[in-house]
């Protein structure tokens, strides 16, 4: 690599750690006022790089043209629609698929060919930045677990895109990091373990979910024996924290097991889920072709079929379905990088499923929530694992 090439790759880099430090922070409400337009210039500015500097003479990957032309299709799909009558120019999925379609295009185009000391890096910033945020969100909405304990509301209402942040940097922290931590392992699993009470602080069931189910996929893949050692160390540790009240009323109140009782079903334990998902199937009924325009419930799948109908529907199942079947390929490039834990894009794509499931604008969002895991998929991992040098 010439001296001028590696240069624009560092400045890039820089760019890049800037630009994943002040998208975390635009979700912090005390500053994102004043974040939130130095994010927009940040991005706008790995946009140019993208198209003017080194990433001029990359290639799109298969994935990023079939993104950019469903997305384009999508477009026209909701303009047609709009022309007779249907406002989806409105309409959720038509602005939630730009930031991981930008995200996928700067990935591709700018991030072709960083190092392994870069992606390390690259992570450590993440996670840095949603510690931050968690820090910030444990004091300003949870400074007494004591009051915590008696509320019956949720007190942090942007929970679920925070929760997306943490769970991923959390799962980062588990895969990337502390595999690379010689002697502070034990602060590794520290911040795991913070990352995880504050979302339990803010209720973020959803998420818990994902990233249990993330650690039994990784448990079912390890070598017998330790197998038995992950299952008698993890048994032996769930019977000391049970058995200390606290904890479990801790646990009672993050999984609304005390608020709902046990006389409740399956609908109250879901936040109302199942009544919603049958209001929604009625609406699509009445336009099961094109949808009903703008429209929300807490599931991926059912929200994007009640609001854009079949055909809409099906060109947002298309690229969903290309990132997943296209992760499993990712996925074989990342375990060629030593040193890190195996399976770490199969592991964000479980979660995002989860997440998919029971909410209704993952894996594309809301907002900027989502922005790392299509970054993390449209990496080459063939070429990080190529570099040796050390981290």
């Amino acid at each position: 690599m010439s001296i001028s090439i590696k240069k624009e790759s560092d400045i890039t880099m820089l760019l890049m750690y800037i630009t994943v430090v002040v998208t975390v922070l635009s979700q912090v409400e005390a500053i994102s006022r004043f974040v939130r337009p130095l994010m927009y210039a940040a991005w706008g500015l790995m946009m140019i790089v993208s198209f003017f500097g080194k990433g001029r003479k990359s290639r799109f990957s298969l994935f990023t043209m079939a993104f950019s032309v469903l997305y384009l299709c999508f477009a026209l799909f909701c303009i047609v629609c709009t022309l007779f009558g249907r406002d989806h120019l409105h309409a959720n999925m038509l602005t939630v698929l730009v930031i991981p379609l930008i995200v996928t295009v700067v990935t591709n185009m700018s991030l072709n060919s960083i190092t392994r000391q870069q992606f390390f890096n690259l992570a450590l910033v993440y996670v840095s930045m949603a510690l931050v945020f968690a820090v910030y969100v444990n004091i300003m909405y949870f400074p007494s677990l004591q009051a915590w304990f008696s509320s019956r509301m949720y007190a942090f209402m942007n929970k679920n895109s925070a929760a997306q942040i943490w769970s991923l940097a959390l799962l980062l922290l588990f895969f990337v990091i502390i595999p690379q931590l010689k002697r502070y392992k034990i602060v590794g699993y520290a911040a795991i373990v913070y990352l995880i009470f504050v979302s339990g602080l803010s209720q973020c069931r959803t998420a818990l979910l994902g990233v249990a189910l993330v650690l039994v996929f990784y448990f079912f893949r390890l070598p017998t024996k330790q197998k038995l050692i992950v299952l008698g160390v993890t048994l032996a540790l769930a019977v000391i924290i049970l058995s200390i009240p606290t904890v479990r009323n801790y646990l009672s109140h993050t999984f609304l097991l005390d608020k709902y009782g046990e006389s409740s079903d399956v609908n109250d334990i879901s936040s109302g889920r199942i009544k919603n998902y049958e209001r929604a199937f009625d609406q699509f009924k009445e336009a099961s072709l094109i949808g009903t325009g703008r429209y929300y419930v807490d599931n991926f799948y059912i929200c994007v079929l009640t609001e854009n109908g079949v055909i809409g529907a099906l060109i947002i199942y298309i690229i969903w379905g290309l990132r997943i079947s296209q992760n499993i390929a990712v996925n074989r490039q990342y375990n060629t990088i030593k040193g890190y834990r195996k399976d770490m894009i199969i592991g964000i794509t479980i979660l995002y499923f989860v997440e998919s499931v029971l909410e209704g604008y993952p894996p594309f969002g809301p907002g900027v929530s989502s922005f790392m895991f299509w970054l993390l998929c449209s990496l080459d991992y063939r070429k990080i694992g190529a570099c040796e040098e050390p981290v």
